[in-house]
């Protein structure tokens, strides 16, 4: 909630106050999204404003202590400084913060991915501190610019009171976000005390603030003091009577568990996965198990035509007997195709496989059992753990694919997409006939799953095995399957053919055209073409 309208609103007004005739002797950047304002205070006390352009993290904050670093920086405006630091205002209806100067403007726009800050000269110049196309650039600050600019933010807390119902408060004043009905819904059953709302509000903007750490999901939560949240989740609150000093808390707590709460919650995906794709197959095969072995019945049919195997023609695909075994008749389902014999020794092999995959399948069960207990285990392990250090060796011991160590090993010059299925299977896909090439005969390992559309153009696709003795479910196949559909010519029919094999039987001949490969043996798929359920693509 630290992006909350009011609450830079709050912001605005504390730096008013923090910073009231400082002089910003320096502007530069060295981080990525973030921009640095070195000040002097009156007194001569050094301090520094951090204005972060990460859409996912945008802030600005004020930090004791900051150096430059010697190099790998970038100097802005270093022509016009020092200058006098006169002002921050706030539009009246947006994320528009103006930092005014006496010699020009700053403007800290928060626009989700376009979120930006720019310099406005008296000359009309501007200059964007992220890359920004010049057209854009003057589209997103003509936009901020169009209305009013305050020193608190309460226009539009002034202005609630017009609206007769919350819907068309929220209709005109989008900045009564989420978060503020949430808690609008936990202290009243009224549907339109718009009192009650502007009091949210004003809380905001004048409560002592509260940073909250769950520890069981390491989310971080910031609102006002007073606010409702699930106490009985473990938690970790402190207080703060001011904005900045929240705001400071909350940004140290996400660069301390940003890494830990990530590996979490993937780890947390895929035991989930894991956990429901074993207690699917131990359902399955405890069904199997309780229908019991056909081991007799098919070595019944398979006697039964032998003793009438003159009666057997090729092209029937059943046949009436006598069951002189049990009495009536039975009727038996046939492979046209076959000649009698073959018929005959058809049944005798089902009812010796039948005898085998029975046994298999009690085996299976008892594995399946085990992984399954093993798996519960290991996700009660993953929600005791506390530190990364734990997450990292829970993911050793899990064998977890790590994304970054598979694209540490592709060329810089490949271009490819990258899925994960399942939470745990890592699929590769080229985007043209030469990263195609590269993916899957420099990249991909001998036992790796390799698709393509069967006889369409199309993206060559890698299914990265990591255990190569652990059989990949069918299922899991399917999907990486139907992302080659999905990257093909194909890519619109309700149903497409995709040959997959294992990368050692992929080969290339001298003088193919890029992206030409030779199959050495195939198995085909037939797959609706899509990104389907459970795949996400990364973007790491």
């Amino acid at each position: 909630m630290f992006r909350n309208y009011f609450y830079l609103a709050r912001n605005v007004k504390e730096l008013n106050r923090l910073l009231q005739n400082a002089e910003i002797r320096d502007i530069y950047s060295q981080e990525r999204d973030v921009l640095f304002l070195d000040l002097t205070l009156p007194g001569g006390k050094s301090s520094t404003l951090k204005i972060s352009a990460d859409p996912q993290l945008p802030y600005i904050l004020l930090k004791e202590n900051h150096h430059k670093s010697k190099k790998n920086f970038i100097d802005f405006c270093a022509s016009y400084l020092p200058v006098k630091l006169e002002l921050f205002m706030i539009s009246a209806s947006d994320r528009v913060l103006n930092i005014k100067t006496d010699k020009f403007d700053i403007f800290y726009v928060l626009r989700g991915p376009a979120t930006n800050v720019f310099f406005f000269f008296p000359d009309k110049t501007v200059l964007s501190f992220k890359k920004s196309g010049e057209n854009k650039t003057r589209e997103i600050l003509s936009e901020a610019l169009s209305g009013s600019f305050d020193l608190s933010g309460e226009t539009l807390l002034w202005k609630i009171p017009e609206y007769k119902t919350v819907a068309e408060l929220r209709e005109e004043i989008p900045q009564i976000n989420k978060d503020i009905l949430r808690e609008y819904k936990t202290r009243t059953e009224e549907e339109n005390n718009i009192e009650l709302i502007q009091r949210l509000v004003r809380e905001i903007l004048k409560e002592d603030v509260s940073v909250i750490l769950f520890k069981t999901t390491y989310e971080v939560k910031l609102q006002p003091s007073n606010w409702n949240f699930d106490k009985a989740i473990p938690h970790e609150e402190k207080v703060f009577p001011d904005f900045q000093s929240a705001l400071n808390e909350r940004i140290n707590l996400h660069y301390r568990f940003s890494g830990f709460n990530k590996e979490l919650k993937r780890l947390q995906k895929f035991l989930e996965n894991e956990i429901q794709f074993l207690s699917n197959k131990i359902n399955n095969l405890r069904g199997r198990i309780e229908a019991g072995s056909k081991e007799d019945e098919y070595r019944k049919i398979a006697r039964l035509l032998l003793a009438n195997i003159s009666r057997l023609k090729k092209g029937k695909d059943n046949i009436k007997l006598e069951d002189f075994e049990d009495g009536g008749f039975i009727t038996i389902q046939l492979d046209k195709k076959l000649p009698p014999n073959k018929l005959v020794d058809k049944y005798f092999e089902k009812a010796r496989d039948e005898k085998i995959n029975f046994e298999k399948s009690k085996e299976i069960l008892r594995q399946t059992l085990s992984q399954y207990e093993n798996r519960k285990a290991e996700f009660e392990e993953l929600r005791k753990a506390e530190k990364l250090k734990d997450l990292l060796e829970l993911k050793k011991k899990l064998k977890f694919a790590d994304a970054k160590k598979e694209k540490s090993k592709l060329d810089e010059g490949i271009k490819y997409r990258r899925f994960l299925i399942d939470g745990k299977y890592y699929v590769y896909v080229g985007k043209d006939s030469a990263s195609n090439d590269k993916l899957t005969l420099r990249f991909a390992k001998q036992n790796d799953y390799w698709f393509h559309a069967r006889g369409l153009p199309g993206s060559h696709v890698v299914l990265r095995v990591e255990n190569s003795k652990e059989a990949i479910p069918k299922s899991v196949l399917k999907k990486a399957a139907s992302i080659a559909g999905y990257f093909s010519k194909g890519k619109t029919a309700k149903l497409v053919p995709v040959s997959y094999t294992f990368r050692k039987f992929v080969h290339k001949k001298k003088g193919m055209a890029p992206g030409k490969v030779l199959l050495t043996k195939e198995n085909v798929l037939i797959v609706p073409p899509e990104i389907p359920k459970n795949c996400e693509e990364d973007y790491e």
